[in-house]
């Protein structure tokens, strides 16, 4: 009877076996194409670092004892690459080449092809692979095709230099550069798309577009910028490159960090405030009441589900776009209007002390909203529930919201009460 349940235990543990292999290993083809994008980046990688050696114009300039300054050099570019693979990461590693190819083009215009490998592999590690965001066979698969295009950009690179002549910081030094990007951004897309034919099994056209996109606007900019940095490395010093990567790189998380604060706080098919704005409104009406006080208004829309019905759900987005810009018209600078959700929007207005001003304003908003909508070749029209209430003297927004949402849903069940 042991001998049956041990027997049965290992039964038992093969299909576990199995998948837990299923979730970590690729499909056969896809495993196939990246085990042989690998073999090939591997076998350049190995024959340009036994046979070619690293240019001197990419060696650091200082006595570094046993260290080979050449080499130094290529990892100064190494961690320019990891500085600007990083950003990736926050464009969730969408078209991640296009942010890679500056640092390669740089050490492949100054060290030639073995350093464009060497910063191709290592430089290009992302930070989703370290988090382990992405399969570990689909990292291999991108550094594999940053190395091998490196390799060919950096020898046309270099071979197209030789027939234009001319210095480096010349015209033709510019032009082979970009010739060697394009090179570059060009295999990488090849690679890629593969990559993503195999492992999707989405057809050419559809792969393709993307990368397309990148290939198209990215190689002049990125060989620009590979070229200044490394002139810039050369002529001026060679931590200038790095100190101008670093910037560029921190101005980025910057502009990043901007934009994850502002979604946080619009709602993002109106690009209206949302909760979390009014409740960082309701903070300050708090710590600092307007003199003249202010009312809250809740809006919902009415006949907006018939829009969606008869039309479509697309319909129905640009209806509430529409509303959203009109609101946004009638704000003034004290003023606030936010979706809540679904149809329903808030207008915050501020200097209203009276149940008539606040009357005035509800007639200028339901005029507003009211006014037909053009939709492609078809108009529409919808009306507002509005109810409101004021401010003062608590200043306590959420109540009042709740007190303006009450007097709202008696507008929308008889059109003939008056709201609180």
């Amino acid at each position: 009877m042991n001998g049956l349940q041990g027997g049965g235990a290992a039964l038992g543990f093969l299909p576990a076996a199995r998948a837990w292999l299923g979730d970590r290993l690729p499909n056969r083809g896809l495993g196939l194409l990246i085990a042989l994008h690998v073999a090939c980046s591997a076998i350049a990688l190995v024959l340009v670092t036994a046979l070619i050696p690293v240019d001197d114009r990419i060696a650091v300039p200082l006595d570094l004892g046993i260290l080979d300054p050449t080499a130094v050099g290529v990892g100064v570019w190494i961690v320019i690459g990891l500085l600007t693979s990083a950003r990736s990461a926050r464009l969730e590693g969408r078209v991640a080449l296009v942010y890679s190819v500056a640092p390669i083009v740089a050490a492949g215009w100054l060290g030639g092809p073995t350093a464009a490998a060497w910063v191709a592999l290592l430089g290009t590690t992302e930070r989703r692979e370290l988090d382990g965001e992405i399969a570990w066979y689909g990292g291999l698969a991108n550094h594999a095709g940053f190395v091998l295009p490196a390799i060919l950009g950096a020898f046309a690179m270099h071979a197209a230099f030789a027939a234009i002549g001319g210095p480096t910081t010349g015209p033709g030094g510019f032009a082979a550069v970009i010739l060697g990007a394009i090179v570059l951004i060009g295999l990488n897309s090849a690679m890629g798309i593969q990559i993503v034919r195999a492992r999707t099994g989405r057809p050419a056209l559809e792969t393709i577009g993307v990368p397309l996109v990148a290939f198209a606007a990215m190689p002049f900019a990125e060989a620009a910028l590979g070229w200044a940095f490394a002139e810039a490395y050369v002529a001026v010093a060679w931590w200038c490159a790095l100190v101008l990567v670093a910037a560029e790189s921190t101005a980025q998380s910057a502009l990043a960090l901007g934009q994850v604060e502002w979604y946080a706080r619009h709602d993002t098919l109106t690009g209206l405030p949302n909760r979390r704005a009014l409740d960082e409104r309701a903070r300050d009406l708090r710590r600092r009441p307007p003199e003249r006080g202010g009312a809250v208004f809740v809006i919902d829309l009415d006949r907006f589900h018939d829009v969606n019905n008869t039309y479509d759900h697309a319909a129905g987005d640009l209806v509430l776009q529409a509303i959203a810009g009109r609101l946004s018209a009638q704000l003034r600078s004290s003023d606030l209007a936010a979706r809540l959700g679904g149809d329903e929007f808030v207008f915050l207005a501020a200097g209203v002390a009276t149940k008539s001003e606040a009357e005035g304003v509800r007639s200028r908003l339901v005029a507003a909203i009211e006014a037909p909508i053009d939709i492609g070749d078809v108009t529409v029209d919808v009306g507002a529930s509005i109810g409101y209430a004021l401010l003062a003297p608590a200043f306590d927004l959420p109540t009042a919201i709740q007190r303006a949402d009450t007097a709202m849903f008696e507008v929308k069940q008889g059109p003939d009460r008056e709201a609180a």
